[in-house]
C-alpha cells in the first residue's frame, strides 16, 4: 500500500535503514541513526510525505547538477557517442551558468521555463535551446531523478545557408593550414564532419579511385562509396603525400586525429565576412 514502510538492519552498518514504496517502487536509504525510535519517527515522516505527495528520495536530495553532467559525459564515452561528447560542453555552458551550483531537486518546472524564456531573449534560436533542454532531459533520465517538466520549443528556424565557391576560397584561406584540405574535402564531398575525422586509409582504394565508408562510422549506419576525381582526387593525393605510417587517419594534425575546430572555424568565417555560417552549411 502507498505510504507503507519498514525499518531494517544492513550487515556491516550500525544504523537502521528505511524502506518505503513510492508509486510501486521501493526506495531505501540509511536513517543515519542506531536509535530505533528515531528511525521509526523518520519512517513515519517519510510515509506522511508520500501521502501528501511531497516525498523526495533522499538520494535525490544530494544529487547535484554537476554530478548529472559528469555522468552524461561518461555515458557518451562508454557508449562511443563521440559526436555527442564533443558537442556536450557547448550545450552545457549556458545550462551550467544557470543551474551549475544547484541540486537536482531545485531545478523546477518554473526555473526551466524561465531558462527557456531567457535564452530566447538572449537571441538563441529555438533549435539551439531545444538541444540544451534535450541535454538537461538526458541528464535527469540517466540519474533516474524526478524530472521537471521540460517542454521543447517549436522549431521554425530551418537554415538555408550555403557557401558559394568564391566565398569558400576566402574562408579556406583564413583557416590554419592543417584544416584547409579536411574542410575542402567536406565541401567537395558533402560528408559530415565526424565521417571526415574518422576516415582511415583502410577505407581508401590503393589507387585513390574511391573511398568506401564503413557502416560503423556512417551516421545513418549504411556503408557507401565515394568516387574520387577532380578536386576530391587532388585533396586525397595531397593527403597521401602527407601520410604518416604511425597514423591511420587520412586527415590529421601532426599525426594526431583532428579534434574540434569550432573556434578556428568561427575566426575564419569572421575573417572571410561569413559570420554565422555553420560547418554543416558546406553540405548544401
Amino acid at each position: 500500500m502507498r505510504g507503507d514502510g519498514r525499518i531494517f538492519k544492513v550487515k556491516g552498518s550500525p544504523y537502521f535503514h528505511l524502506a518505503v514504496c513510492v508509486d510501486g517502487v521501493e526506495k531505501r536509504w540509511s536513517s543515519g541513526t542506531d536509535d530505533q525510535d528515531k528511525a521509526d519517527k523518520l519512517l513515519q515522516k517519510a510515509c506522511a510525505q508520500i501521502e501528501a505527495g511531497v516525498f523526495t528520495d533522499p538520494s535525490e536530495r544530494r544529487l547535484k547538477f554537476k554530478d548529472m553532467a559528469a555522468d552524461l559525459g561518461n555515458y557518451y564515452k562508454v557508449n562511443g557517442k563521440n559526436a555527442s561528447l564533443e558537442s556536450l560542453p557547448y550545450f552545457l555552458k549556458p545550462l551550467r551558468a544557470v543551474f551549475g551550483t544547484d541540486r537536482a531537486r531545485r531545478i523546477t518546472d518554473a526555473r526551466v521555463r524561465a531558462y527557456t524564456a531567457d535564452r530566447l531573449s538572449d537571441g538563441a534560436k529555438p533549435a539551439t535551446v531545444n538541444k540544451e533542454l534535450g541535454v538537461l532531459k538526458r541528464m535527469f533520465k540517466l540519474s533516474k531523478a524526478s524530472m521537471p517538466d521540460i517542454k521543447l520549443l517549436k522549431e521554425n528556424n530551418t537554415r538555408t545557408g550555403f557557401v558559394e565557391p568564391a566565398d569558400f576560397t576566402s574562408l579556406c584561406d583564413a583557416l590554419p593550414d592543417y584544416l584547409r584540405d579536411p574542410t575542402s574535402f567536406l565541401y567537395a564531398s558533402s560528408w559530415r564532419v565526424g565521417e571526415m575525422r574518422t576516415l582511415e586509409w583502410r577505407d581508401v582504394e590503393h589507387d585513390l579511385s574511391a573511398i568506401r565508408l564503413r557502416a560503423e562510422v556512417s551516421k545513418n549506419g549504411h556503408s557507401r562509396t565515394l568516387a574520387l576525381d577532380g578536386d576530391l582526387l587532388d585533396i586525397m593525393q595531397r593527403a597521401s603525400d602527407a601520410r604518416r605510417l604511425d597514423c591511420p587517419f587520412v586527415f590529421h594534425h601532426d599525426g594526431n586525429p583532428i579534434g574540434s575546430f569550432r573556434k578556428a572555424w568561427i575566426s575564419a568565417c569572421k575573417a572571410a565576412g561569413l559570420a554565422g555560417i555553420l560547418i554543416h552549411d558546406l553540405r548544401r
